[in-house]
C-alpha cells in the first residue's frame, strides 16, 4: 500500500454534469487542470483540512500535530503551528487570525497570522472537524462530528456564541457569503443549510443516493460522495462526485482538493 504524503497544488478538474445521463458518466472527459508543483509534507503520512487564502497566496494545512503553512506559489514552507490533533482551520486575514480545531485538547486555538502562535484556547467538544469562517457574520463554525453540531465562534471576541444541533455528524461545510452555510451530514446522507446570522437550522435536503457525503462546494452547491455514481439531488440541489485516481470521493471541494487514503 502506498500513501500520499505530499500537498498537491491541484489534483483534478470537475464539472456539474446534472444534464448527462448516467451511462455518459464514463466518457472521457477534457482535462481542465492538471498538476504543477507537489510539496513534501514529511510524517505523518496523512493530513486533514487545508484552506487557501487568496490575499496572501497561502495554504493553510492540518497535518497531524500542527498547522503547517505554506506559500502557493512558491510551495515555500512559512511556518507551523502546534495543534494537537490538527483536522481543520479556518483564517481571517482582516483580524490576523487564524482558527484551528484540535481533537486531541478538545478546543479551538486561536494564532496569530504573522508568528504563528496561539493566542487563546477555546473550549471545544470531543470530535472537532472541519473548520470555517463566514465574512457575512465575521463567525467560525466548527464541525463536531459525535457530538453532533456546530460550535459557533464570535471572531470580535473569540467566544463560543451558540451551539447548533444537527441532524446527524457533519463533515465539511461551505458558505455562499451570504449568510448561508451548507453542511453535510455524513451519516444520515443529507445537506442541512444553516442562517449564520441567526445561528439556527433553517433547511434541510435529502441526498439518498450520496454515500457519506463529505466534500462540500457552495459556489455550485455540489457534495463530493464515496459512490463511484452521481446522485441526483432534491429540492433544485445539484450534487455531483468528484473523482480520484483510486475512484474514491474528495473529501473537501474548493480551492485545493486532496486525496489522503490509500492507494493500492
Amino acid at each position: 500500500m502506498q500513501r500520499i504524503s505530499s500537498l498537491v497544488g491541484v489534483l483534478c478538474g470537475a464539472a456539474l454534469v446534472s444534464a448527462l445521463p448516467t451511462g455518459r458518466l464514463n466518457a472521457a472527459a477534457p482535462e481542465l487542470y492538471s498538476i504543477t508543483k507537489s510539496i513534501p509534507m514529511g510524517a505523518p503520512d496523512r493530513w486533514d483540512y487545508l484552506v487557501y487564502e487568496s490575499t496572501s497566496h497561502r495554504v493553510y494545512v492540518a497535518h497531524g500535530t500542527e498547522i503547517a503553512v505554506f506559500n502557493g506559489q512558491s510551495g515555500e514552507s512559512l511556518g507551523r503551528v502546534s495543534v494537537p490533533g490538527a483536522n481543520g482551520v479556518a483564517v481571517v486575514p482582516a483580524a490576523g487570525k487564524g482558527y484551528a480545531g484540535s481533537r486531541a485538547s478538545k478546543s479551538v486555538l486561536v494564532f496569530d497570522l504573522e508568528h504563528f502562535t496561539v493566542t487563546k484556547t477555546i473550549p471545544a467538544g470531543e470530535d472537532t472537524d472541519g473548520v470555517v469562517f463566514d465574512p457575512a457574520s465575521k463567525r467560525v463554525f466548527v464541525m463536531q462530528g459525535d457530538p453532533k453540531n456546530l460550535l459557533v465562534i464570535d471572531t470580535g471576541s473569540d467566544s463560543v456564541v451558540a451551539t447548533i444541533a444537527l441532524d446527524g455528524k457533519p463533515e465539511y461545510s461551505a458558505v455562499d457569503g451570504r449568510g448561508k452555510l451548507y453542511v453535510n451530514i455524513a451519516d444520515k446522507r443529507e445537506i442541512q443549510r444553516i442562517d449564520t446570522r441567526k445561528a439556527k437550522v433553517d433547511a434541510t435536503w435529502p441526498i439518498p443516493a450520496c454515500e457519506s457525503p463529505h466534500g462540500r462546494a457552495a459556489r455550485r452547491r455540489a457534495s463530493a460522495c464515496r459512490r463511484k455514481r452521481l446522485p441526483r439531488a432534491d429540492a433544485g440541489l445539484q450534487v455531483c462526485l468528484v473523482r480520484t485516481r483510486s475512484g474514491r470521493s474528495q473529501h473537501r471541494m474548493g480551492d485545493l482538493e486532496r486525496d489522503a487514503r490509500s492507494h493500492a
